[in-house]
């Protein structure tokens, strides 16, 4: 099963020192906030802001469906929605709990018979664009706010992924670079939508829409809190706060991300609500989405066939997911 080959031994420690990271983390912040009076905001928080939340999710996850589908369909036109929507709900729980975005992988792994490395390749893109959507959104919004600091960070991630364009584009003529077999099952996909310019900004025009929703979104959790604040600055600050909690040193995120929230808004809100609201982003984007998608991944796992030629495609194709 899928599960087993991507939780070999290493994967496996590598888990359980993100969790006794993100436990020692809350450990630490709940030895100086109160966990009583966290639970007990989260409990009285406005049930009409977290509806308006929740709807608001449904349709962020109807968009990254369809993008993922315009995405797919680029390398077989016979893949259905239905399809597109099955792989990617099912990567959800995986994404949340397991280390190296194994939901990412699952879903390279899904449409295996469409060529595991180009589908991977497919991913990787995706991925690029949720970044750069990002960064479109921080600096946006730090220009606005006329944030001297916000702007260097937007414009420092953005060279940061420029780098990575150019470094794409170039590889292949780097004598140093040893093991170019994996890149260039990476970045055929990559190139081929940089290809198709029109394509490339539908999926972006996507990926910026689902994403500012997304930032609503969590706007209104803070909202369901009483934790007021100028919306664009929330916008700009939060999606660093995004960005902290990518970097992977915990599980999903968790810890990082509240710990994130009680610096950048200490001004806005008390400890225990912020840590709330904290606690409310993680739910609502890792937890709830990973309940959403458990069903669907038991579904799909069932079905996947692990029997075909490539068995071992794992392997086979050298992939490091670290």
């Amino acid at each position: 099963m899928f599960i087993k080959k991507i939780l070999n031994k290493k994967k496996v420690i590598n888990l359980a020192i993100l969790l006794f990271v993100t436990i020692t983390i809350f450990y630490l912040l709940f030895t100086k906030i109160s966990l009583i009076k966290t639970i007990q905001l989260i409990q009285h928080s406005n049930m009409l802001y977290l509806l308006s939340s929740l709807l608001l999710l449904c349709f962020i996850v109807f968009l990254l469906i369809l993008r993922w589908y315009i995405i797919i369909t680029k390398f077989s036109s016979s893949i259905t929605f239905k399809q597109s929507m099955i792989s990617l709900l099912s990567s959800l729980p995986l994404n949340s709990f397991l280390p190296s975005k194994a939901g990412d992988l699952y879903k390279a792994y899904y449409f295996k018979h469409i060529g595991f490395s180009r589908v991977l390749g497919a991913v990787f893109t995706e991925r690029i664009f949720d970044v750069f959507a990002l960064i479109v959104l921080l600096l946006s919004s730090a220009i606005f706010l006329h944030n001297t600091l916000f702007t260097l960070i937007a414009l420092s991630l953005l060279i940061i992924l420029l780098v990575i364009f150019i470094f794409f584009r170039l590889w292949n003529k780097l004598p140093f670079f040893k093991n170019k077999n994996i890149l260039n099952k990476l970045s055929s996909s990559f190139r081929f939508f940089i290809k198709d310019p029109l394509n490339s900004l539908l999926i972006l025009a996507i990926s910026i829409f689902s994403w500012g929703l997304s930032l609503l979104q969590l706007y209104l959790l803070f909202m369901a809190l009483s934790i007021k604040i100028p919306l664009i600055y929330f916008f700009a600050t939060i999606t660093i706060v995004i960005f902290i909690s990518m970097i992977p040193i915990t599980v999903a995120g968790m810890g990082t991300r509240e710990s994130a929230i009680l610096y950048f808004f200490s001004s806005y809100g008390t400890n225990e609500s912020l840590l709330a609201a904290g606690l409310l982003f993680s739910f609502f984007r890792y937890w709830l989405w990973a309940i959403i998608g458990l069903p669907f991944l038991i579904f799909s796992l069932k079905r996947v066939d692990d029997n075909l030629e490539d068995k071992n495609i794992l392997k086979t194709n050298e992939i490091d997911v670290n």
